[in-house]
């Protein structure tokens, strides 16, 4: 379902909606998000999710560029030799207890996977393996929307993630199939959802809509808004 279709499914069962009444699509599409992420969330806090892989979106060559650590001001990163950060912001993800909702970050090769790390537990961790004289894994951090790989000076990689932001992941790919189908505008674009929460996303959001417009439930159509609730009788 594209975000257009699932946006007409709202408005087709807003049945007491009349045609003097108007509701734009964007608060429509919002509402729906909001509804689907809230879903969607509570599904990531009980780990059943990831059997949807369906909601697995890959942004493909994601631009990694380098970081001044000095000058950055990032103190966790300042023993490190090279600090890489996206050059722009990554999609909206989705939070719970256990984390975003990032699945996995690799080269675009496949041949690295970084694993993800808090910023305050990269420090530590960089001074247990230098002590130790040992060689550490790759790691990623996300930071106010960024994503950052620290001792890194990879220029690409792939991030697969869960987010309703299908037009941004399109948008971040710079290569392979994603680029070739990116959504030519918001509303070609799926509106992410699994197909077993679809239906209560769907009631939710017309009810959302409905309340936010004060729609009732005796509206009668063909009136104007000043006779909606019809005679007093």
């Amino acid at each position: 379902m594209t975000n257009l279709e699932f946006v007409s499914t709202i408005i087709n069962n807003l049945k007491h909606l009349t045609k003097d009444e108007h509701i734009s699509r964007r608060f429509i599409l919002e509402v729906g998000k909001t509804e689907a992420t809230n879903l969607i969330s509570q599904k990531l806090l009980e780990k059943t999710i990831f059997r949807e892989d369906n909601l697995f979106k890959t942004i493909r060559c994601l631009e990694m560029i380098p970081q001044d650590v000095v000058r950055c001001g990032i103190y966790e990163f300042q023993r490190c030799k090279s600090v890489m950060r996206s050059k722009k912001k990554l999609p909206k993800l989705l939070y719970s207890r256990y984390g975003n909702s990032i699945i996995e970050v690799t080269s675009v090769d496949s041949n690295i996977l970084f694993l993800p790390i808090a910023l305050t537990d990269y420090k530590l961790l960089d001074k247990r393996f230098r002590r130790k004289n040992a060689k550490k894994n790759s790691y990623y951090y996300v930071q106010d929307g960024y994503l950052y790989l620290p001792d890194s000076e990879i220029e690409y990689v792939d991030v697969t993630l869960i987010t309703l932001e299908d037009k941004c992941v399109s948008d971040l790919s710079t290569c392979g199939a994603a680029e070739e189908s990116a959504c030519k505008s918001l509303w070609n674009c799926e509106f992410t959802c699994p197909d077993k929460l679809m239906s209560t996303v769907i009631a939710q959001t017309i009810q959302k809509v409905a309340m936010g417009r004060q729609i009732p439930t005796d509206e009668l159509p063909n009136l104007d808004s000043n006779q909606k609730t019809g005679p007093k009788i």
